[in-house]
C-alpha cells in the first residue's frame, strides 16, 4: 500500500480548515518508512502530533523523544524538530498546528492572547504555558480513545464537507481542546495550587530583569516569603529550583531573539546580561544542545514560516509531499 497524507492549511496547495484556530490539520498513514522526508524544522505555533499507531522518535532541540501509540507530542514554537534519521516510520498519526502567533509566551495569561480566538482554545493555550513552559523535557501525555475518535469525526467532517460541516467541526474541536484541557490538568504537578498569582509574579519580574543576575533571595523578598519557602513552593509548582526558573526563562528569551532579531549573537549576549559571547553560548548549548549560532542558523534555513506554513526552502516541502499519495 502506499503511504497516504490527508491535510488542510494554508499552503496554496491545501484546501483551508473548517476551524479558524486550526493552522493545519491533517494525517499520515505509513506504510513503509519515509526516508529524507522532511529536514530539521520549526514552527512559529504549538504542533500536537497523536500517534495512533506505531512509534515516532525524534529530537527537539537535541533531545531524544519517543512517542508511542495514544500518546500525544507537543512541540512548542521555536523548537528544532528532527526525525531520526530524517525518516518518518511506519505507523498512523494524526497532526494540528495551533495558531499561538498572538500568544506572548512569557506571559501565560488570557489578556496575551487574542481577543479573535475562541475560549476554549484560549484555556487549552494556557494550559500548554503552564504545562510545559517549565519544563523543557516534560512534552508528551497520555491520550485516550476518545480524543482518537474526535480526531477521527474532525478528519471526515474535512473529508466530507457539507453545509453542516462548519459547525461539525467547530464542536469536535471544542470537544478535542477540553479533552486535552483535562489531560494538561492531570499532567500536572498534584501539588500545584489554583492560585498562581504569586508566580506570574516572580515570572513577570524575572522577564524584565533578565539582562542581569537574579538572586533568590531577591525572588523570595518579592514574594515575602523565606528562600527556603521560596524553594519549596517553586518546585510544588513547576519542580524547579529558583535558578533554574530564571535560566529557563532566559533560554527562552534568548531563542526568541535568536528566531525574531537581525542583532549579532554578540549583541544578544550582551544585551542579556552575559560576560561574553562565549559564556552565553556555552550557557545556550547547556539547555538546548545547539550553541547560538547552530540555533539561528537552523531556524533561519528550516523554519516554516508562520502565514503559509512552507518550509522556507519549497524543495523540502516537496520532498515531504512526493512520499505521500
Amino acid at each position: 500500500m502506499q503511504n497516504t497524507q490527508i491535510r488542510f492549511g494554508r499552503r496554496p496547495t491545501d484546501q483551508p480548515t473548517l476551524v479558524e484556530e486550526l493552522v493545519v490539520f491533517g494525517k499520515r498513514c505509513l506504510y513503509a518508512p519515509a526516508k529524507n522526508a522532511l529536514p530539521p524544522h520549526c514552527l512559529n505555533d504549538y504542533q500536537l502530533i497523536f500517534m495512533e499507531s506505531g512509534v515516532l522518535e525524534v529530537y527537539l532541540d537535541g533531545r531524544a523523544v519517543s512517542v508511542f501509540p495514544q500518546q500525544i507530542l507537543i512541540v512548542r514554537p521555536y523548537e528544532i524538530m528532527r526525525y531520526v534519521s530524517n525518516t518518518l516510520p511506519v505507523g498512523n498519526h494524526y497532526f494540528l498546528q495551533l495558531n499561538a502567533h498572538n500568544l506572548n509566551t512569557m506571559h501565560p495569561t488570557f489578556e496575551n492572547i487574542s481577543e479573535k480566538t475562541n475560549y476554549i482554545t484560549q484555556t487549552l493555550l494556557v494550559e500548554l504555558q503552564h504545562s510545559f513552559i517549565n519544563d523543557k523535557n516534560n512534552q508528551i501525555i497520555q491520550g485516550t480513545s476518545h480524543c482518537l475518535e474526535l480526531l477521527k469525526q474532525l478528519l471526515q467532517e474535512h473529508q466530507n464537507a457539507d453545509k453542516y460541516s462548519q459547525l461539525s467541526a467547530f464542536c469536535s474541536y471544542n470537544a478535542l481542546c477540553i479533552q486535552l484541557i483535562r489531560l494538561l490538568e492531570k499532567h500536572q504537578v498534584k501539588g500545584r495550587s489554583d492560585d498562581l498569582s504569586w508566580i506570574q509574579n516572580v515570572s513577570k519580574y524575572v522577564e524584565r530583569n533578565l539582562c542581569r543576575n537574579i538572586s533568590t533571595s531577591e525572588l523570595s523578598a518579592l514574594v515575602g516569603i523565606s528562600e527556603n519557602q521560596l524553594r519549596i513552593k517553586l518546585k510544588q509548582a513547576v519542580a524547579q529550583s529558583p535558578q533554574q526558573f530564571v535560566s529557563q526563562k532566559r533560554i527562552e528569551l534568548a531563542k526568541r531573539l535568536l528566531c525574531e532579531e537581525t542583532a549579532s549573537i554578540t549583541d544578544i549576549a550582551y544585551e542579556m546580561g552575559f560576560s561574553s559571547p562565549q559564556y552565553f553560548s556555552l550557557f545556550f548549548k547547556k539547555y538546548t544542545s545547539l550553541t547560538p549560532f547552530e540555533y539561528r542558523s537552523e531556524k533561519r534555513t528550516m523554519l516554516i514560516d508562520a502565514n503559509t506554513d512552507i518550509v522556507s526552502d519549497n524543495a523540502a516541502a516537496q520532498r515531504l509531499d512526493a512520499h505521500f499519495s
